[in-house]
């Protein structure tokens, strides 16, 4: 699973691989260290849950945690659409969007730094 974040924005790229752990119905996660120690982590998490009722991110300690709901996940991971967007308001004026994309056949991930090296 890759993460973008830009502006006001969450993108999760998810392969294929990704997608069939989802429908299974485990969540997805992945951390960046920045040093040793468990407080030099930053998280990522993809979950999957009955009570979702639409797809939404929160600010977590050290980390971000996205919910998506499991109908929405199942009907998705077995169907032609690409990405299930979502979004909520953080003010009168500003919204979070969330993206949540497939990304089957890219051919790259293999050759992204860390890939081969075991990192999380």
């Amino acid at each position: 699973m890759k993460l973008r974040l830009d502006r006001n924005s969450i993108r999760l790229r998810l392969d294929a691989r990704d997608v069939k752990r989802l429908v299974r119905g485990e969540s997805l996660s992945h951390a960046i260290c920045f040093g040793p120690g468990e407080d030099a982590r930053f998280t990522y998490e993809l979950r999957v849950e009955d009570r979702a009722a639409e797809v939404t991110a929160e600010l977590v300690d050290r980390g971000i945690i996205v919910r998506m709901p499991a109908a929405i996940a199942t009907a998705w991971a077995g169907g032609e659409q690409d990405g299930i967007e979502g979004g909520q308001f953080i003010d009168a004026d500003r919204m979070l969007g969330v993206l949540i994309e497939k990304d089957a056949g890219c051919g790259h991930a293999s050759h992204e730094v860390g890939a081969d090296a075991g990192l999380a």
